[in-house]
């Protein structure tokens, strides 16, 4: 995502990462919101995004800091989960996008 270029269309590559890795930091907090454990503000997507600005919008080195900065804060260690969690994020949007293509297709 930090290498992609700084482009403001909501079908970029960096707008397309950045939505998979919010979608998977959700999908391993959300139970431990719900749950009444953590509170949003101390949540990994709570910390990551670049104050006040679209993270796919702001340049590479201000999200860099972002993200890591995100991660020091809240003492994330789950990454194992994280990365599981992106890979089924990856294979969901690749299953929307074929099934999206499927239709058009006569």
């Amino acid at each position: 995502m930090l290498k992609y270029p700084v482009v403001r269309r909501a079908d970029s590559r960096r707008f397309t990462a950045w939505y998979l890795l919010s979608e998977a930091i959700e999908s391993i907090e959300e139970p431990e919101v719900t749950a009444g454990r953590v509170d949003l503000a101390d949540t990994l997507g709570g910390n990551i995004a670049p104050d006040e600005d679209l993270a796919w919008e702001v340049p590479p080195e201000k999200l860099r800091r972002s993200i890591l900065g995100g991660f020091r804060k809240t003492r994330f260690v789950a990454f194992q989960k994280l990365a599981v969690a992106l890979q089924q994020e990856q294979q969901d949007e690749a299953l929307h996008n074929a099934a999206r293509l499927l239709r058009f297709l006569p």
